[in-house]
C-alpha cells in the first residue's frame, strides 16, 4: 500500500554548481520562444525536463451526468483511470530514470489520485517535493452543473471559440491562460530554491486537458488560432519539454518533443513568432 507520508517527504539534495549564473540567466533562444522573464531570478537552474500530465479517466469523462450531483473537484477516477495513472508513471520513469523529481498537482481528487498511481513507479526517496497548486485546476464551469445547459454551452463554445468563450458562472480559456501565466512565474522562483534546483531535476505537473494545452500555449507563445486547433491528450497522456543546451554552453531553452507536438496537434514554434503566420490567420 502506498505510504503517503513517505510520498510527501522532502529529501534534501545538495544543489549542483555546474552552470554559472551567466549561463543560467542568458536569454538566448529561451527569450525568443517567449519564456516568462522569471528565468532571470538569481541562481535559477532550469530543470532537465518538464512533463505535463493529464489525469487518468474520471467518472465525469465516463458519464457527464456525474457533474450534476458531484462537485467537479471531488469527482474520482474510474478503474481504468487508475490504470491510466500507473501506466503514465511507468512511461515517465523511462524518461527520467533515477533522477530527482519535483511534482506539482491540481488539488482535484482525480489529479491527486493520478499522482498516487503514478508514484508507484518511483523510488519516493527521489521525489524531493510535492506541491498542491490551485492554479492548475480545471476550467471552471459553474457549481453543480445542469447537464442540458452545459451541453448547450459546449456547442455554443464550438461556434464562438474555446479561448474566449466564458461559461455561465464559470471561466473562459483566457482566465485559465492568466492562471497558468502566474504559475509559470512561481515555477521559476522555485528553480532558485537551493532545496529544489539542480540541473538533473525533472518537474512533473499533473493537471487537466485544457489547462495543459493553455500552459503549452503560454510557454511557447503560440497564437490563439494555434490553440483553437489543438486537442486534449488522452487521459493519462502527457507532453515532454526537454531542456536544450546551446552550442556555446551559455544558453538553454525548452522544446516540446516531436511526439508531444503530435499528441496535441501543434507545429514547432518559430523564434519570435512569424508575421506571415499571423497574417495568414486573417479572413480573406
Amino acid at each position: 500500500m502506498l505510504n503517503l507520508s513517505k510520498m510527501f517527504h522532502i529529501f534534501k539534495f545538495k544543489p549542483h554548481n555546474k552552470f554559472s549564473s551567466k549561463a543560467i540567466n542568458s536569454g538566448g533562444n529561451q527569450d525568443c520562444l517567449g519564456i516568462f522573464s522569471g528565468e532571470n531570478i538569481k541562481n535559477s537552474i532550469k530543470p532537465q525536463r518538464i512533463i505535463i500530465v493529464r489525469h487518468g479517466e474520471s467518472m465525469g469523462n465516463l458519464d457527464e451526468s456525474t457533474y450534476v450531483h458531484v462537485p467537479d473537484w471531488k469527482i474520482p477516477l474510474t478503474k481504468k483511470g487508475f490504470k491510466d495513472a500507473r501506466l503514465a508513471g511507468q512511461k515517465i520513469k523511462e524518461h527520467v530514470g533515477d533522477n530527482p523529481l519535483f511534482i506539482y498537482t491540481s488539488p482535484y481528487l482525480r489529479t491527486k489520485q493520478t499522482l498516487a498511481g503514478m508514484v508507484e513507479a518511483f523510488d519516493t526517496n527521489y521525489i524531493i517535493g510535492v506541491r498542491e497548486e490551485p492554479r492548475l485546476t480545471e476550467q471552471q464551469f459553474g457549481n453543480f452543473q445542469n447537464l442540458t445547459t452545459i451541453r448547450d454551452s459546449k456547442q455554443e463554445r464550438a461556434r464562438f471559440g474555446r479561448f474566449y468563450y466564458r461559461f455561465p458562472e464559470g471561466e473562459s480559456g483566457l482566465d485559465v491562460y492568466n492562471r497558468v501565466t502566474s504559475f509559470i512565474a512561481t515555477m521559476f522562483r522555485d528553480f532558485s530554491n537551493e532545496q529544489i534546483s539542480r540541473d538533473d531535476l525533472n518537474v512533473v505537473i499533473i493537471t487537466h486537458g485544457l489547462t495543459l494545452r493553455l500552459m503549452v500555449m503560454r510557454w511557447f507563445q503560440y497564437s490563439i488560432a494555434d490553440f483553437e486547433n489543438t486537442f486534449n491528450p488522452p487521459n493519462g497522456g502527457y507532453v515532454v519539454m526537454e531542456r536544450i543546451q546551446g552550442e556555446s554552453g551559455l544558453e538553454s531553452w525548452y522544446e516540446l518533443t516531436k511526439e508531444s507536438l503530435e499528441l496535441i496537434n501543434l507545429k514547432p514554434q518559430r523564434q519570435f513568432g512569424s508575421l506571415w503566420h499571423l497574417l495568414s490567420e486573417l479572413p480573406n
